[in-house]
């Protein structure tokens, strides 16, 4: 969602957050959110629904995730809302639209990451991206970034607004999405790739985390 005017307030898990003219801010399905306009200055803003996990994967691999960014985003927004105004087909319009999408969340991502590269919260995402098919230890990502476990957990959550642990999971969550969306890899393949102790376990996981196994998963997927 994109805010050209005022202000409002939203609560994402629990977290607080103050959106102003000029932020755009990200919502997920995984998230439980409250959202309100200012009562003397109520916001005047664009948004967009989308259900891809695609999307979902680009954004983690982007180091984008739920909250407000002050990015000025108006320019995409301006140009996939003439698009959805244009279009009378739904698959036309998604078309035309992934790609400015695409764009401007690499756009975002970037004016970020120039500023939270040296980061602690920022390489330990990275640690943790490169890291998601082995075992996690939030003692031995403390270690390597030369802080506490409790820093670790607070500068990563105050950047990102889940924990480093959480994060681990949501990779290996995402990764799994991605490997049966797009590869002939069986369920046992992919516990093999990241790193589960044998099928059943990586089911058990995926399912907790998606409500789905991962046959289910992908069979949905495909018959869409």
């Amino acid at each position: 969602e994109y805010i050209y005017e005022g202000k409002g307030y939203l609560q994402i898990d629990g977290r607080k957050y103050t959106a102003n003219a000029g932020d755009t801010y990200i919502l997920t399905p995984q998230t439980e959110e409250f959202y309100c306009a200012d009562k003397n200055q109520p916001f005047k803003k664009a948004w967009i629904n989308l259900e891809s996990s695609y999307l979902a994967a680009l954004l983690a691999s982007h180091g984008l995730t739920y909250g407000t960014y002050k990015f000025d985003s108006s320019l995409y927004f301006d140009r996939i809302l003439s698009i959805a105004r244009t279009q009378t087909s739904t698959a036309a319009a998604s078309k035309a639209i992934a790609p400015i999408l695409t764009e401007m969340i690499a756009d975002m991502s970037q004016r970020y990451k120039q500023s939270e590269s040296k980061t602690p919260a920022f390489i330990a995402k990275q640690l943790i991206e490169a890291g998601a098919s082995a075992a996690f230890s939030q003692e031995a990502l403390a270690k390597k970034l030369h802080v506490s476990v409790s820093t670790l957990q607070r500068v990563f959550i105050k950047s990102y607004g889940i924990t480093p642990y959480e994060y681990y999971l949501s990779c290996k969550e995402q990764t799994a999405k991605t490997l049966l969306e797009n590869t002939g890899m069986s369920a046992k393949e992919i516990a093999y790739r990241l790193g589960f102790s044998d099928e059943h376990y990586f089911s058990n996981f995926f399912k907790k985390r998606t409500g789905k196994r991962p046959i289910e998963y992908k069979r949905d997927f495909f018959e869409k």
